[in-house]
């Protein structure tokens, strides 16, 4: 493939090349480089095309065979490579798929624990307006039923009053109050009788009401139970999903680095701000304000430092760990507070 390739394919491929917004890399200079190569393959090419005595004139002849071998040693190695590559890629996007099954399952049982919670909780309070409205209509009848009594107590006591200081002529007058009396008694028994059904239905209520308290214990329970099946499903999820490398810690703008939060300088007490590229505050992802951060220093005597700019050409530092000594501090402050002053002295 490399031999069918003329000379603008390979300009097109430099310029393809430098096309990546890297501020590292001279670009420049990296033209003049690739064009050099370019030339110089072209001029391969012409070598290899050339006549038997040109090859022979030559200082260094080229042995084709062997280089024709090595190339394709190269693509074979490079083909055992790519298809490792895939393989692995195929493997993992089956451990993401996975987690992602997994992970809806959770949310479905979290779904159906809400809407058991809920249907029991609608069953409840119809239940609690049933008991109520069965509580004020028991209410009213025994109300009614002594008032019933009170009025049956008092004509008996009216009744045995006269009956005190009777004469001869009124025993007939009796004798049609005791018919009266009769009635009463019969109204008495059936009240007796309606007072015993209201007992009774009060028992069945009082039955109900615990069979009622029973199911909403077992529903307790079996929402207790939903609820560890969730968590330790959250947890298997969280277990594969960081085997699977997608639980990833809080890191700094453009490097690999961890970040600690909350910090400030000994030396003069400043909150630190880390900056990005364009000069804005580092805010951790998810948060509304942007919070202190700073890139953590390694452990050594010296380290060069690539400033992340995208300017052509590039430029590098040496900061040494012990130009900045920070502390963690409080968040009592404001996260925002002199993020514009100390953006110079404290930028990363």
């Amino acid at each position: 493939m490399a031999s069918n390739m003329s000379v603008e394919d390979l300009a097109r491929l430099v310029d393809l090349s430098i096309g990546v917004p890297d501020g590292i890399i001279n670009c420049n200079q990296l033209y003049k480089l690739l064009h050099l190569l370019a030339g110089g393959v072209h001029d391969i090419q012409e070598a290899l095309g050339a006549s038997d005595e040109t090859v022979d004139d030559a200082d260094n002849p080229l042995n084709e065979p062997e280089q024709l071998e090595q190339i394709c040693d190269t693509f074979r190695r490079h083909s055992t490579a790519l298809e490792n590559l895939d393989a692995q890629m195929q493997a993992l996007a089956d451990r993401l798929t996975k987690c992602c099954e997994e992970r809806q399952t959770a949310e479905e049982l979290t779904d159906r624990l809400a809407a058991t919670e809920e249907q029991t909780k609608a069953a409840i309070a119809g239940l609690e307006e049933q008991m109520k409205a069965n509580q004020e209509a028991i209410d009213e009848r025994l109300k009614l039923l002594e008032e019933m009594l009170a009025n049956l107590q008092r004509t008996v006591d009216e009744v045995k009053s006269k009956t005190d200081g009777v004469d001869l002529e009124r025993l007939h007058e009796m004798e049609t109050s005791s018919q009266a009396q009769n009635e009463l008694a019969q109204d008495m028994d059936a009240l007796k009788a309606q007072i015993a059904e209201l007992l009774r239905e009060r028992d069945e209520m009082n039955n109900i009401i615990k069979e009622l308290v029973n199911e909403k214990d077992e529903m307790s329970a079996m929402m207790t139970k939903l609820c560890s099946e969730k968590d330790q499903l959250n947890a298997m999820v969280d277990k594969l999903a960081a085997k699977a490398g997608l639980a990833g810690a809080i890191e700094s703008a453009g490097t690999t680095h961890q970040m600690i939060t909350d910090l400030s300088c000994i030396a003069c007490d400043t909150p630190v701000v880390q900056r990005d590229r364009d000069d804005l505050p580092v805010a951790t992802p998810g948060k509304g304000k942007p919070k202190k951060v700073v890139r953590k220093l390694p452990k050594s005597e010296a380290l060069t430092r690539i400033k992340a700019r995208r300017a052509v050409g590039g430029s590098f530092t040496i900061t040494k760990p012990e130009e900045r000594i920070l502390r963690p501090v409080a968040m009592s402050k404001d996260p925002c507070a002199s993020s514009t002053t100390s953006s110079s002295s404290h930028r990363d």
